[in-house]
Order: C-alpha cells, then sequence, then structure tokens
C-alpha cells in the first residue's frame, strides 16, 4: 500500500519539476517515473532518508531532464477535442469528425456512422457527458473482452475488472487480484490496448518490471516493446477528457 510522503518540486538544471514522494511497503529500491502530467514520480522503501532520495535524484538529473522536456514537447503536439461540431476524435485508434446533434426531445446517444461520430444530446453542454458515457460503456466492453482472452492464454484468474476516471494511469493491478483500466484507454488502437492489458495481468504473476515481468508479457507480445513506444509517444493527447 502507497502513502503520499510529499508533493514537492526539485531544480534539475534550472528547470523546477514537480515531484511526488511516494513510499511503498512492497519497494526494494529506489525507482522514478516520469508520468504524462510532467510530475516525477519517486518511490521508495521506509528504510530511504530524504538526503539519500535527493543524492539519487541528482545522480539521474540529465535523465530526468531530458524526459521531462521530450514529454513536454509531446504533450504541446496534442490535439484538443472541443467538443464542437466537425472537430476530430478518436476511438480505436481510428479518427472520427465529431457531428452534434441537439433537440430537447432527443435521447441522449452515440451513433458511428462510417467515419463520423454523432453524439446526440439535449443541449450543448450535455455533449461532453453523453461522451464520456459512450466511451467508459466501450472500454468496459472491448477490455473485458481483452482481459478475459490473455488470461486464458496465460493461464491467470483476476477477480474484478474496474474502468476508472484514471488520468495518470492507463491501467494498475491490485495485490488482492483486481485489475483497473482508464476509460480513456479505449481511444488507443486494439493492439496496444492488448498491450496494456497484458502488462496488468502479468504484474498478477509479477508484481515488478523485473526480467522475469517481461519475459512473461513477451511471451504472448514478442512486439510489445514496438506496443509501448506507440504508447508512450501517443498518449499525452488522450487524457484531455
Amino acid at each position: 500500500m502507497r502513502t503520499n510522503v510529499l508533493l514537492n518540486t526539485v531544480d534539475i538544471l534550472g528547470t523546477q519539476i514537480p515531484v511526488d514522494y511516494r513510499k511503498s511497503l512492497r519497494a526494494r529500491r529506489l525507482s522514478i517515473t516520469m508520468d504524462t502530467d510532467l510530475t516525477l514520480r519517486v518511490t521508495l522503501p521506509n528504510r530511504y532518508s530524504e538526503r539519500m532520495v535527493q543524492k539519487f535524484i541528482q545522480e539521474k538529473r540529465h535523465w530526468i531532464f531530458r524526459s521531462y522536456h521530450s514529454l513536454r514537447r509531446r504533450r504541446e503536439k496534442s490535439f484538443e477535442i472541443k467538443f464542437e461540431d466537425g472537430s476530430p476524435i478518436l476511438f480505436l485508434g481510428e479518427w472520427y469528425t465529431l457531428r452534434i446533434e441537439v433537440d430537447s426531445d432527443l435521447r441522449a446517444r452515440v451513433e458511428l456512422l462510417d467515419n463520423e461520430m454523432l453524439v446526440k444530446a439535449s443541449g450543448n453542454s450535455f455533449v461532453k457527458s453523453v461522451l464520456k458515457r459512450f466511451y467508459r460503456a466501450k472500454a468496459r466492453e472491448v477490455i473485458s473482452d481483452v482481459v478475459a482472452c490473455y488470461a486464458n492464454k496465460l493461464n491467470l484468474s483476476y477477480k474484478r475488472i474496474s474502468i476508472r476516471d484514471q488520468k495518470t494511469r492507463w491501467g494498475s493491478c491490485s495485490s488482492a487480484g483486481n485489475l483497473n483500466f482508464s476509460y480513456r484507454l479505449v481511444m488507443m488502437p486494439l493492439k496496444v490496448i492488448d498491450y496494456v492489458v497484458v502488462h496488468e495481468l502479468c504484474h498478477l504473476k509479477e508484481m515488478n518490471h523485473s526480467k522475469r515481468f517481461w519475459v512473461l508479457v513477451s511471451k504472448v507480445l514478442p512486439d510489445y516493446k514496438e506496443r509501448k513506444k506507440w504508447l508512450v509517444d501517443n498518449s499525452c493527447g488522450l487524457k484531455i477528457f
């Protein structure tokens, strides 16, 4: 179980970067990741002092600097959904043109018509919420099928699948065997959804990112590195609603 220690900033070669320090009872060593919200996540075991943590961060300062600015550049290129008629919108890796039909007598729903996504709502202010419900429902449908497929291939069992409004993680796996996924995952191509699902399923057996973990992933997805790269290169723009 993780608990927040503090939320602060650190100066990395002249750049102020937000840092989220977290203690983990399961962590055996210090680890850092640069999250898509441009926050440096530092996971540390209880035995590490603040001085040791700051020393570790400074040792990794060049990696942190490169990762932060690379991610920042990708975020600046990300698209924006304006929830207006004619705007582009992504679903299962395919671009659609958003079409909006507003009428107080309409039953709120979303329809896929060739290369258009038609949103029917009783008012413009409801378009975003109608789309969100559509994505959540489709995410549960698609992800549940993918989880069942790969759990069978890996001979793994799980307890519950939850579709959440997660903005900093595409998926997560609890020690109790529950799987959690962001509904935004359904914006991605199926091969990337497969990767995220397999990644979390493999954590049911290996609750880490050790060599054994990646060997397990590669057994069912030999090209997982390509899928992971797509996720890293394109994920920023997919967390905007």
